[in-house]
């Protein structure tokens, strides 16, 4: 079975280590279609983390909606003055249009939010061709794999506290020897700025 990631035998509960080299081909074809050739911000965005980090009480776990963390985004992005940002998350299509709209509001230059689409509504586009024979059965990896490659290929990459999602793309950044000196944790140093707006 040709699985997008294969295990490693220095890790075994890690299934997400060692991606496959078609994962790696389609996720370099996505990044210079979607981004062609620009730099861009990855960005790894797990609801409800923002307000338990931020706030610094581990106990605290409220869903903070994906607009409101947005504002402690605008700081830096304004500060790398790179304006195209992928985003891998797991908040509803409804908040992901509330964070577009309030960023490109209070941006002086339009930005580009990319995320990835659908894995089988877009079976055809160039970048899935390497991994075409993967989409013939289970899926449910495939998006997670490209999620993690993309954001590995990123300029600057924002992680999430405690998420092994952010942990593996880390991982991978240093292993590609890519990691910069601007990747962080989102809501590193904005605690007091969140309890004023909790």
């Amino acid at each position: 079975l040709d699985l997008p990631f294969k295990r490693s035998d220095k890790c075994p509960t890690a299934l997400l280590i060692k991606p496959a080299g078609a994962m790696f081909l389609a996720a370099e074809l996505f990044v210079r279609e979607a981004f062609q050739g620009e730099p861009f911000i990855g960005m790894h965005w797990r609801r409800g983390t923002s307000r338990r980090t931020a706030s610094g009480t581990a106990q605290e776990c409220v869903l903070l909606p994906c607009a409101a963390g947005g504002l402690l985004v605008y700081r830096k992005t304004r500060e790398l003055a790179i304006n195209n940002l992928f985003l891998a998350t797991n908040a509803k299509h409804a908040e992901l249009e509330e964070l577009t709209v309030l960023l490109n509001q209070m941006s002086d230059y339009k930005l580009n939010i990319v995320r990835l689409p659908s894995v089988r509504e877009k079976s055809k586009e160039k970048w899935m061709r390497p991994i075409q024979h993967l989409t013939l059965g289970r899926t449910e990896l495939i998006p997670v794999a490209l999620e993690k490659l993309i954001c590995a290929q990123s300029h600057v990459f924002w992680g999430s506290v405690a998420s092994t999602f952010s942990m593996d793309i880390q991982r991978l950044r240093h292993g590609l020897r890519v990691a910069s000196c601007n990747d962080t944790t989102i809501c590193y140093g904005e605690k007091e700025w969140i309890r004023n707006r909790g």
